[in-house]
C-alpha cells in the first residue's frame, strides 16, 4: 500500500513548525499521486515501475491524464521542496488555484562539489538554504572540493514548473520587478542515485550571498543534509536561529528565538488569508533582520569577493528557458514512453495505483 502524505505537518501547514526545515527527502524513487507516495522500482531508466503494482510509470500518469516522462523537467530540490510532505501541500495549493497537477516523479540524486548552506530567513519564519557550489577558477571554495551533497529530482510538467517558478519567485523577464524572496534558475548536474546516470537539471539560485558565522571565512551547512566530504561545522534550524539570535544582539529587540519565529509564521499566514493582522508589524521585522544578515554574517570567498548565489554561477539559465522547462531529460528517459505494439491511443479508463477508477478530470 501506498505511504499516505500527511499536509498538516508540512511547514506551510497552520499546524507546521518552520525549525523543521528542511525537511526529509524521500530515500528511494516515488511516485506521488496527490497525498499517496508509492515506491518505484528503478529496472533501468527506460523501465520504472510501482514496487506494489508492478504497473509502468508512464501508463500510471497517462492514465490519470497526467505528463509521461518524455514530457517532464527535471529541478533538483534541496531545500524545503525535497521534503514529500511541503512539495505536496504546495502543489495542493496550486492545484486549487491553476489545476496544476499533483503527480509528481522523485527521484533521490547527488550533486558533486556543493552542499546546501544557509542564506537567510523566509517569511514563515524559517532560515533558508541556498546551493553554495565549488565551480573553480571562478567559484573557487576549497571546503566543498570532493563534496557528495544529497537531494531530490523533482520530475515535473511544464505546469508544475510554472507553480514552482511562482512560489520560488522567478521573475518572468527581466523587467519584472523582484520582491521579497526571488530566485534565479540555474542547469546543475547530478547523479541519480538508482542508476548511476549524470543528467543536467534546474537548480533555484538566491541573489543574496550566503551567510556566515566565522568572519565569512566559511559557509554554515545544515545540518539535516549529509552531505559527504565536506570538514564544516553542521547546524539544525534551531542552532541557526540561535547564532543568528546571538550575533546580531536581537535580543534587545526581541523576546526570544521562539516570539521572534512565531511573529514572522503569524504574518506570514495573515497575509496568505488576506488578514493584514499582524502582517505589517511581521513584515518590517522580516526585512529588518533579511538585511542585517546580508550585511552583517555574509561568506567572502578566497578571492575577497562577497557573492550571491547566482553571481558567476555557471549553467546560469535566461528566464526564457527556464520557464520554457530547460533543461530537458535526457532520451533514454523517454524509451519507456513507447506504446505497446497494437496498443490505442486512450484507454479504456485511467488507473490509479493498478486499480481502475473513474476519469479524473482536471
Amino acid at each position: 500500500m501506498p505511504n499516505r502524505v500527511d499536509l498538516n505537518s508540512a511547514m506551510f501547514a497552520r499546524g507546521g513548525d518552520p525549525l523543521s526545515y528542511p525537511g526529509t527527502p524521500p530515500r528511494e524513487p516515488c511516485l506521488l499521486l496527490e497525498d499517496e507516495a508509492w515506491s518505484l522500482s528503478w529496472e533501468d531508466t527506460g523501465r520504472v515501475t510501482v514496487t506494489e503494482t508492478g504497473a509502468r510509470v508512464d501508463s500510471v500518469l497517462e492514465r490519470r491524464g497526467s505528463a509521461p516522462l518524455s514530457e517532464r523537467t527535471p529541478q533538483i530540490a534541496y531545500g524545503a521542496n525535497r521534503d514529500i510532505r511541503n512539495l505536496a501541500w504546495k502543489l495542493k495549493a496550486y492545484a486549487q488555484a491553476a489545476h496544476v497537477s499533483r503527480d509528481v516523479v522523485i527521484v533521490p540524486v547527488h550533486v558533486p562539489d556543493a552542499d546546501v548552506v544557509a542564506c537567510n530567513i523566509g517569511y514563515w519564519g524559517y532560515v533558508y538554504a541556498a546551493l553554495c557550489l565549488h565551480r573553480p577558477p571562478e567559484l573557487d571554495r576549497p571546503y566543498l572540493r570532493g563534496a557528495s551533497m544529497p537531494a531530490a529530482l523533482l520530475l515535473l510538467d511544464r505546469d508544475q514548473v510554472h507553480a514552482m517558478h511562482r512560489s520560488e519567485g522567478v521573475p518572468l523577464d527581466a523587467s519584472e520587478s523582484r520582491a521579497g524572496v526571488s530566485c534565479d534558475v540555474a542547469s546543475a548536474a547530478c547523479t541519480v542515485d538508482a542508476s548511476g546516470e549524470q543528467i543536467d537539471a534546474q537548480s533555484y539560485v538566491l541573489s543574496l550571498p550566503f551567510m556566515s558565522f566565522d568572519g565569512g571565512r566559511t559557509p554554515a551547512p545544515f545540518a539535516a543534509v549529509s552531505t559527504g566530504g565536506v570538514q564544516l561545522p553542521r547546524y539544525t534550524e534551531a542552532q541557526l536561529w540561535s547564532r543568528i539570535f546571538d550575533t546580531l544582539d536581537l535580543g534587545r529587540e526581541f523576546e526570544s528565538v521562539g516570539a521572534l519565529v512565531n511573529l514572522l509564521k503569524e504574518g506570514a499566514s495573515s497575509r496568505q488569508a488576506g488578514d493584514p493582522g499582524t502582517s505589517g508589524q511581521s513584515r518590517h521585522t522580516y526585512e529588518y533582520i533579511r538585511e542585517r544578515i546580508s550585511h552583517e554574517l555574509a561568506l567572502v570567498d578566497c578571492d575577497g569577493r562577497t557573492r550571491t548565489g547566482s553571481d558567476d554561477c555557471p549553467g546560469l539559465l535566461p528566464l526564457d528557458a527556464a520557464w520554457a522547462g530547460e533543461p530537458a531529460l535526457p532520451a533514454a528517459w523517454h524509451r519507456s514512453t513507447k506504446r505497446p505494439p497494437g496498443r490505442g491511443a486512450q484507454s479504456s479508463a485511467p488507473v490509479r495505483d493498478g486499480r481502475r477508477v473513474r476519469p479524473n478530470h482536471r
